[in-house]
C-alpha cells in the first residue's frame, strides 16, 4: 500500500511538472517570426498584412516600433512583450517611417514626400504635435550624430542615388549640398539584379531604397536595399565611410544579408 501511495504521489508530481512546463514563460527568451503584433489588414486584400519598414528607437529606457501602415506604434520594455498605442495627432498612414530623440524629445518622419515633422515628450500617451519642414524625404532615415549634428538619409529609384544631407536640428533645414553617396551598380553587385533564380532582368536597373546610417567605433554605415521589393531575392548592402557625407566605399562582405526565398 505504501508502494502504491508514493508511485501514486510520483505520478501526480509529473503530471504537474507537464502541466507548469506547457504553460507560456513568462518573461520568454526566444519569440518567432513574423512577431505576434496587432498590427494591420491591407484594406483591398483580407489576406495580406501591412507593417513593412519597420524601426525601433530607444527613448527613456523603453523601446517603440514603427512600422508603415500600421494603424499605431508599440512600446515594450524588453524587446518581447509590445503594447499597442494608437496615437492622436501621428500621421500613421504613409510608409517608411524615421525617426530620431533630440533634446529629450522624440521625432517622427514618413516617407512619400511628406512635408512634416512630428514631436513627442511621451509616447506612451500617443499624443503628438506637428510642424512644417521646408521638404519631404523619399525612404527617409534620421541620424544624430554623436557631436549633436543631423543627418538626412533617403532615395528610393531605379535611376537616381541614396543621398546623404546635413539638416538644422531645430529647423530641419538643409546645412550646405545633398551629397549622392552612391547608386545601384548591378553590374558589378550580382545581388542587385532584378529577377528569379537565373532569369534576370538585365535591362531595369534595381530600385534601390531604404536607406539607414549608423556608426560605430568612428566609421559610419550607410545600409540599403535592392533590387526591388517585388523578388524574392531581395538583400540589404551597405558603404562605409569616415564622414556622414562621404566618401562611401562598397564594403566588400555585401550584402549583409540575403533571403533566396523571399522575406
Amino acid at each position: 500500500m505504501k508502494t502504491m501511495k508514493r508511485f501514486q504521489i510520483v505520478i501526480l508530481g509529473l503530471l504537474l511538472c507537464s502541466l507548469a512546463s506547457a504553460q507560456p514563460a513568462q518573461n520568454p527568451q526566444t519569440f518567432c517570426n513574423p512577431m505576434n503584433l496587432n498590427y494591420m489588414f491591407f484594406d483591398d486584400a483580407p489576406d495580406g498584412r501591412e507593417a513593412a519598414d519597420p524601426v525601433i528607437v530607444l527613448f527613456k529606457d523603453d523601446y517603440y516600433l514603427f512600422a508603415s501602415h500600421s494603424g499605431g506604434y508599440w512600446t515594450s520594455p524588453d524587446l518581447r512583450n509590445w503594447e499597442l498605442i494608437i496615437p492622436t495627432g501621428l500621421n500613421i498612414a504613409n510608409y517608411a517611417p524615421a525617426t530620431v530623440v533630440m533634446r529629450d524629445s522624440l521625432f517622427f518622419i514618413t516617407s512619400e514626400g511628406v512635408a512634416q515633422v512630428y514631436k513627442t515628450d511621451d509616447p506612451k500617451s500617443g499624443k503628438w504635435i506637428s510642424q512644417s519642414i521646408p521638404k519631404g524625404y523619399q525612404d527617409p532615415a534620421l541620424f544624430l550624430d554623436d557631436d549633436g549634428r543631423l543627418y538626412m538619409g533617403h532615395g528610393l529609384s531605379q535611376g537616381n542615388p541614396i543621398y546623404v544631407v546635413e539638416l538644422d536640428p531645430k529647423t530641419f533645414r538643409e546645412i550646405g549640398s545633398q551629397v549622392a553617396a552612391f547608386s545601384g551598380q548591378e553590374s558589378i553587385h550580382g545581388w542587385e539584379r532584378r529577377g528569379e533564380g537565373t532569369v534576370f532582368q538585365s535591362d531595369l536597373r534595381p530600385w534601390v531604397e531604404g536607406a539607414w546610417l549608423n556608426k560605430e567605433k568612428g566609421k559610419y554605415y550607410l545600409k540599403y536595399s535592392a533590387p526591388g521589393t517585388e523578388w524574392k531575392t531581395y538583400s540589404d548592402g551597405v558603404y562605409v565611410a569616415d564622414s556622414p557625407l562621404g566618401p562611401y566605399e562598397y564594403a566588400p562582405y555585401s550584402p549583409v544579408d540575403f533571403k533566396p526565398t523571399g522575406f
